[in-house]
């Protein structure tokens, strides 16, 4: 059972009280969107080679990823995570211990299975020790827009120099707002080098997912069918690092990636995004139409005060 990390001190203020009584209600809630469970049984278990063809003096901050495992199944909208990482220096210890997973409180829940550390070659599981604390995302508050984004986070101890942590998680759910039309983008490489990559999505083949890798040979991937579903495979070792220029624009993604969509053409995107923001029923302005105008305005007169109503007297604030 994952503990909640809440402290008390016996001498509380009224105002003080208040706010630990919303703390709790708030770690509460989300507990009941994180717990600790097996593994899903459609997971492909991954066997990872002892040897690594990483150089120490390829890493960056101190760790690299020994193996990126991830593997997603539409079918239940599931997207498993397992991360194994080394620490090569002591500036990686920071980093590796601080373990966190973000997800959307509105329509995700998650799902841990495993958290071990490897030291000299044994394993020492850390699952039950965990002490979550969840933190929220909002970063966008200052432009009025309330995402619902948490992480889930714990400070691990004694992390060392030579440990290797390892990990792996399920979060299950898709934005509602794309209506069932899945999409993914995933890079196929880091900052720093990975030993080991595999990526695994199941699609109903009904869907007929479009799907493509960029920079990806052939020879790394397969496609078949089991059943009613599709079934893709990626494999590959000894990935290289990406160095990034200092100016890139954001919206360029410079490594390997791999795109699926459930979208045909532009068409298909225009009738999803003409669907978001089709209104049940045409508004009824005629109150305030009364409330603005005297009967007497000129056309343009009419426009200035419609533009003064929605910049004066609207609030706008974006539920995300």
């Amino acid at each position: 059972m994952i503990k909640l990390n809440i402290a008390l001190s016996k001498k509380l203020n009224p105002s003080l009280a208040f706010l630990f009584i919303l703390l709790i209600t708030f770690q509460a809630l989300n507990a009941q969107d994180f717990k600790v469970s097996p593994q899903p049984d459609r997971v492909e278990e991954v066997e990872l080679s002892d040897k690594s063809e990483v150089s120490r003096y390829d890493v960056n901050g101190g760790y690299y990823t020994r193996l990126y495992d991830y593997q997603i199944n539409l079918n239940n909208e599931a997207d498993f995570y397992h991360t194994r990482q080394k620490v090569i220096f002591t500036a990686g210890v920071s980093a590796v211990s601080e373990f966190y997973i973000q997800f959307d409180s509105a329509y995700q829940k998650v799902e841990l299975h495993y958290l071990y550390i490897w030291r000299d070659g044994e394993k020492i599981d850390k699952t039950n020790d965990l002490i979550i604390e969840f933190l929220s995302n909002e970063e966008n508050l200052q432009q009025k827009i309330y995402s619902g984004k948490l992480t889930a986070f714990d400070l691990l101890e004694d992390i060392r120099k030579g440990d290797e942590l390892e990990y792996a998680y399920t979060v299950y759910g898709d934005n509602p707002i794309f209506d069932d039309n899945n999409q993914r983008l995933i890079p196929i490489a880091d900052i720093n080098p990975i030993d080991a990559f595999f990526l695994k999505v199941i699609t109903p083949k009904e869907k007929k997912m479009r799907y493509n890798f960029k920079g990806v040979a052939d020879s790394l991937y397969t496609v078949s069918e089991l059943g009613n579903d599709q079934i893709i495979k990626f494999w590959q070792t000894n990935i290289k690092e990406t160095e990034l220029e200092e100016t890139i624009p954001s919206w360029i993604l410079p490594c390997n990636y791999f795109n699926l969509s459930v979208f045909q053409d532009w068409e298909h995107v225009t009738n999803w995004a003409l669907s978001v923001f089709e209104l049940e029923e045409e508004p009824d302005f005629t109150e305030v139409f009364e409330e603005m105008f005297t009967g007497k305005e000129s056309r343009d007169e009419k426009i200035n005060k419609i533009i003064d109503f929605v910049q004066d007297d609207i609030r706008y604030m974006g539920i995300e």
